[in-house]
């Protein structure tokens, strides 16, 4: 029978020694070096003995050797093999789909980070916090809200508020309290669900064009209310907003574009090889957040499906171990031609 290396198998290193993973998470140790050349013998379809001759392996060596490596599907038969092949997942799919869907906790380790991401920016630019109670007497109805919401890609000439933008931040991302909920554990609630209630995500507007808030990069101090200059707008700026404009299939750059960053040992101690997962389920949720509450406020707001991470990382310094870019959110005021939305409030 032939058999073939999947096209889902991941080798990788781990700590001191060589690890093979099959397309379903099961990893095997590769402490024989001649284990590399079989794999590397079976990058083809053929008899395990005809790539047992290649990596100088005797029949029973590398029967030995294949065993554990077939049980863990990164070694398959041909015909599995061809039908890989079809498939429509990449490898780097499969792996990550197959390793965050099972709670493994012997893959959490460390302790958990704080509740806030520590901040190298002073926040200065106080925000106008709104009234909770007004805006429960003047916003619509949620069911008109959602029958409203749409995606808006093209804004107006009349920039966006300070205000707007301040509501816009405190409404979706605010935090509401913060606690100590165990030794060495804060929690901070904000008004969308997190996992776990660790709230990993953290906002950074690049301001184009908002009303009073020079152009530039910020960070928004969701414990203060407050934006933190990050820097201001140049060359790296204008890359991220253009690459917006160009996700949405727009030509005219957005207003604002409020880049989302995951911040994964905030989930990684508790969740492990779940984190990810995780981390991007919190994106949706908070995008559908921004969808209603930018609805809800009479403007033009829409997710963006891709983004730079080297970018982002390039213009705030940050470690990408540490706080990582994973999504974008295009804010700003409606163009008058826009059809696909209908104001159900007069935007600030």
């Amino acid at each position: 029978m032939s058999v073939v290396l999947s096209r889902f198998a991941c080798v990788r290193r781990q700590g001191s020694a060589l690890v093979a993973e099959g397309p379903d998470g099961a990893a095997v140790r590769l402490d024989d070096p001649r284990a590399a050349l079989l794999l590397a013998a079976l990058v083809t379809p053929r008899p395990l003995e005809e790539a047992a001759a290649e990596a100088g392996l005797d029949p029973a060596q590398a029967q030995e050797i294949a065993e554990p490596l077939t049980a863990a599907g990164v070694v398959v038969a041909a015909e599995r093999g061809d039908r890989e092949d079809l498939s429509p997942w990449t490898a780097p799919e499969r792996l990550v789909h197959a390793r965050s869907r099972r709670w493994r906790p012997a893959g959490a380790s460390g302790s958990p980070p704080e509740a806030l991401a520590a901040s190298p920016w002073e926040p200065t630019i106080a925000l106008e916090r709104p009234d909770l109670d007004a805006l429960e007497r003047d916003d619509p109805p949620l069911a008109r809200v959602q029958a409203a919401r749409r995606s808006i890609r093209e804004h107006g000439r009349d920039p966006l508020s300070a205000r707007a933008l301040g509501e816009f931040l405190y409404r979706v991302a605010r935090v509401d309290d913060l606690w100590e909920a165990a030794p060495g554990l804060e929690l901070a609630t904000r008004p969308f669900p997190g996992a776990g209630a660790l709230y990993e995500l953290e906002l950074y507007p690049l301001v184009a064009a908002a009303e009073g808030i020079a152009p530039g990069l910020y960070h928004y101090a969701a414990d203060h209310h407050r934006l933190a200059r990050v820097r201001e707008a140049d060359a790296e700026t204008d890359a991220i907003r253009t690459g917006a404009a160009a996700a949405m299939g727009v030509a005219a750059l957005p207003q604002v574009v409020v880049l989302v960053a995951g911040r994964l040992p905030r989930l990684s101690w508790k969740y492990g090889a779940l984190s990810y997962s995780l981390m991007l389920k919190d994106v949706g949720v908070l995008f559908q957040t921004m969808y209603l509450v930018a609805t809800a406020m009479g403007l033009a707001g829409c997710a963006v499906g891709t983004g730079d991470a080297e970018l982002f990382a390039a213009a705030t310094g940050l470690d990408p171990d540490e706080q990582a870019s994973v999504g974008e959110f295009c804010l700003g005021q409606p163009s008058s031609a826009s059809t696909a939305s209908t104001a159900i409030r007069s935007p600030s």
